[in-house]
């Protein structure tokens, strides 16, 4: 998938049209695409006072707390940007949890060519 114009990639808010999405039964594939492609990656615990949102997060998109979407692994840049997974993380910050990432070794811009490098990430469809 193409990504967008990095220009399109104004902080703090990026559409959530231009971020990648990545299905979680895709997850795998996903981990093993990075790492052949020299982007590895590692899972951790973060607090969520250390993600960097940069989406608009809209409450009733969050998931509630006994879901198990809140189970999903937040996808994070080196640099601690949230590359899927703001609306979980937002949960996670209103619940007082501490979301499991998987964090890549590569910053926010190389981490977004990255995944939409991989076959199976799609956007949201611009209206």
């Amino acid at each position: 998938m193409k990504m967008p114009p990095l220009a399109d990639f104004k902080l703090p808010c990026t559409p959530r049209t231009d971020m990648p999405q990545i299905d979680e039964a895709d997850l795998l594939d996903l981990i093993t695409f990075l790492t052949r492609d020299n982007v590895p990656v590692s899972t951790c615990i973060k607090a969520t006072a250390d993600l960097v949102f940069h989406q608009h997060v809209y409450p009733e998109r969050m998931p509630p707390s006994d879901s198990p979407d809140m189970n999903k692994p937040l996808l994070i840049s080196a640099d601690g940007y949230i590359l899927d997974g703001n609306h979980r993380a937002a949960a996670h910050r209103r619940d007082g949890t501490r979301p499991v990432c998987i964090q890549l070794t590569a910053g926010f811009i190389e981490a977004m060519k990255a995944l939409f490098a991989f076959p199976k990430t799609y956007v949201y469809e611009r209206n």
